[in-house]
C-alpha cells in the first residue's frame, strides 16, 4: 500500500474459531483501511554536480502537490540516469511521524557527479568464413582496436563531447560526436 501512496493505512485482524473437539476450524479475517492517499511534498535536491538544478528538475515526472506515485519516482530516476552524467542518483522519501496528519511526503534527490572526463578502450576480434564447403583461404581472423575520449558537460548543458577511433585490418575510422539532451537550449551566438 505504501508504494501506492497509502502511508497511514490500518490493518486489523479478526480470528474466529468454530467447531468442537477434532473438527475445529479457524478463520482469519483481515480488514484493511487504506486511509487517505499521500501527495508529493517539497522536492529537495542535493546536487554536487555542475549540472544546473533546473536541468535536473526538468527530468522529474512528478511535482509538488501531485498524488504519490512510485512509478513516477522510478521513471524520474531512469531519465536522470540516462543523462550519463552522474556516478550516483538516489531518491528517498522523508516520512512524517506516525502521529502526524500531514500526508505530504517530501522527496530528497541526491546526485553525485561522475568524473568529468573518461577514456574507454576496446580490443576484440572476430572469426569469419567458417561454414560448410569453405576453402581454407576464405577463413580468417580480424582484429579490432579502438578507443574514445569523453568530456562530460563542457558547455554546462548536460552535454557530452566524444572523440573516438577504431582500427581493423581493413579500415580505420574516426568520429567526433556531440550529444546534448536539450538541443533547443544551446546558446547560439
Amino acid at each position: 500500500l505504501k508504494e501506492e501512496g497509502f502511508f497511514k493505512s490500518k490493518v486489523t485482524i479478526n480470528v474466529a474459531t468454530s467447531g468442537e473437539n477434532e473438527t475445529v476450524s479457524t478463520d482469519i479475517f483481515y480488514n484493511v483501511e487504506p486511509g487517505q492517499k499521500a501527495r508529493f511534498g517539497e522536492i529537495l535536491l542535493d546536487n554536487t554536480s555542475k549540472i544546473p538544478t533546473k536541468k535536473i528538475r526538468k527530468k522529474l515526472s512528478f511535482s509538488t502537490g501531485e498524488e504519490w506515485n512510485l512509478s513516477k519516482v522510478k521513471a524520474s530516476l531512469k531519465k536522470i540516469e540516462a543523462m550519463h552524467m552522474f556516478k550516483d542518483v538516489r531518491f528517498s522519501s522523508i516520512l512524517q511521524p506516525e502521529n502526524s496528519d500531514d500526508l505530504t511526503i517530501p522527496i530528497r534527490l541526491t546526485i553525485t557527479q561522475d568524473k568529468p572526463r573518461e577514456f574507454k578502450a576496446h580490443v576484440g576480434g572476430s572469426i569469419f568464413g567458417i561454414g560448410i564447403k569453405r576453402e581454407p583461404d576464405d577463413v580468417g581472423f580480424s582484429c579490432h582496436l579502438g578507443g574514445s575520449y569523453i568530456v562530460k558537460n563542457p558547455f554546462m548543458l548536460a552535454d557530452h563531447v566524444q572523440v573516438g577511433a577504431a582500427i581493423t585490418q581493413n579500415k580505420q575510422t574516426a568520429e567526433l560526436m556531440y550529444k546534448c539532451f536539450e538541443p533547443f537550449e544551446i546558446p547560439f551566438e
